[in-house]
């Protein structure tokens, strides 16, 4: 396998750069963007050699058109694959502005020519995509970390974590306006990750100052994350997807906290987190404050009706959420 992607510095093949660029003006990286599947880059790599190709979806325009039809010209064998991490995506393009929502009308109009060279879509959802052959599928974890011992109880503040690239369908606001009216028992929250949404976070968290110990912090490295992972006893999954009417969710920090055997909520549906579950706990999907007495009441009656929960989510996660079952079901769907 080899993988090739985007970064600060250009086009990257199995992380070394083959195609220096640089980024950070808007309107000078959408070109680039526009231009980027040229024919510079299929001759930079030789796409003849593969037999799968999964692209996560990029929006549809002429070049990314013209980029699938070479692929199928060089290598009549190869399979497309693209994954599409969101669909419906229509209102997290038009909630950006004008220009997001010229993309969004080119994309509407060239997507109609993906099935001539697209094999299979990958959604993480439920449903069809665009009429193509659809493989329904939930995202994986690379790695399951070590079970820990349970805390207890009573006995220390409850450590509340949260992680993401923010945006405002996240839902976050929630549980700042559940921590607001929170007068009860003490608990430490920390938020890390950044995005669009945390600075009106901030604004909030300042002007409302809730009485409990709350962090924001910004991506953090994997050390440095492993650590507040390690001591949190419960997390806090995405509470707000219904407002980009998103009804089926598949996030990759609610795998992340099953792998890490933390207990954790959630607001819209995750087919891989059944309500039956015990070390998942399913919130309103709408705009009301997370009721934060609620959430501890709920850790508490988990531990001492489950004491052996973290080994049991462990298990889960390797059993359920491993990435080596995800691209099994690829491959099946690709050559069955």
């Amino acid at each position: 396998m080899d993988f090739l992607t985007y970064s600060g510095q250009g086009v990257k093949l199995n992380g070394a750069v083959i195609k220096p660029m640089r980024f950070g003006n808007l309107f000078e990286d959408s070109l680039k963007f526009l231009s980027i599947w040229d024919l510079s880059l299929l001759k930079l790599v030789d796409f003849s050699a593969y037999d799968i190709i999964y692209i996560r979806y990029p929006l549809c325009h002429p070049m990314f058109m013209y980029f699938l039809a070479r692929l199928k010209r060089m290598n009549r064998r190869v399979k497309l694959i693209v994954e599409f991490p969101t669909f419906p995506y229509y209102l997290e393009l038009s909630s950006r502005g004008y220009f997001f929502q010229g993309v969004g009308f080119i994309d509407r109009f060239c997507r109609r020519f993906l099935r001539y060279w697209v094999d299979l879509a990958v959604h993480y959802g439920m449903g069809q995509v665009l009429r193509l052959p659809t493989l329904n599928l939930t995202n994986g974890v690379g790695q399951v970390g070590r079970s820990k011992v349970a805390g207890k109880a009573g006995i220390r503040k409850t450590n509340i974590i949260a992680i993401g690239s923010w945006n405002y369908w996240h839902g976050i606001d929630r549980l700042l306006q559940g921590l607001v009216e929170h007068k009860g028992m003490k608990v430490n929250v920390v938020i890390i990750g950044s995005g669009p949404a945390v600075l009106e976070w901030k604004k909030y968290a300042s002007a409302s100052q809730p009485k409990v110990d709350l962090k924001f912090l910004p991506h953090l490295s994997e050390q440095e994350l492993g650590l507040y992972l390690k001591e949190a006893d419960l997390a806090i999954g995405s509470l707000g997807m219904f407002r980009k009417r998103v009804f089926l969710d598949s996030s990759l920090k609610h795998r992340t906290y099953c792998a890490e055997s933390i207990p954790f909520v959630l607001a819209t549906e995750d087919p891989d987190f059944p309500p039956a579950l015990p070390f998942v706990h399913y919130v309103a999907a709408d705009n009301t404050p997370i009721d934060i007495i609620q959430l501890l009441q709920w850790l508490s009656q988990l531990r001492a009706d489950f004491p052996n929960y973290q080994q049991e989510m462990r298990n889960y996660a390797i059993e359920h959420l491993s990435w080596n079952v995800r691209i099994k079901q690829v491959l099946k769907a690709i050559y069955d």
